[in-house]
């Protein structure tokens, strides 16, 4: 009798063990994970240089966020503000048309730094796809960017990715 109650002790103990590993299992499988690419071009006879970080956010191999940074340095205050110009305009067409982008910049001194933050969960991306071809080699069949695709992206345009 008293052998069957220390069976069910360790049969319940053993079980309560394997939700537990199940439960980190699943936490571990929903954690979201970084992904950084870095570019420097350094475009000396247009009289500029650019330094980029991409910071990729993904959960179970889809991108979530993609966190810009951008720091474009000159001499030629005309030079800065036509990039500062140009993303502007870009980034609000993009939030307009698409949704997801949030972008701010600014320039100081000899200095232009951009953060542009892209919300891929508000982001139409059936869309985007539509307008924009050459992207869905970037994506899945349901039209989700995924962290090989962004990596491959970005590598291709010469950043190095970690």
């Amino acid at each position: 009798m008293k052998m069957k109650k220390n069976a069910k002790y360790i049969i319940l103990a053993v079980l309560l063990l394997i939700l537990v590993l199940l439960i980190a299992i699943i936490g571990i499988r929903n954690r979201e994970k970084t992904t950084v690419c870095s570019l420097k071009n350094n475009q000396i006879s247009s009289g500029y240089s650019i330094n980029s970080t991409y910071e990729i956010h993904s959960k179970r191999k889809i991108v979530s966020t993609i966190i810009i940074n951008q720091k474009i340095t000159s001499k030629d205050e005309k030079i800065l503000k036509e990039f500062k110009d140009s993303f502007e305009k870009q980034y609000k067409n993009y939030n307009k048309t698409y949704g997801g982008y949030q972008y701010s910049g600014k320039i100081n001194k000899d200095t232009f730094t951009s953060k542009v933050i892209v919300d891929y969960k508000k982001v139409d991306l059936d869309k985007f796809v539509k307008d924009n071809e050459a992207m869905k080699e970037y994506m899945n069949k349901k039209n989700k960017f995924t962290i090989d695709g962004a990596k491959k992206m970005y590598e291709y345009m010469g950043a190095s990715c970690k």
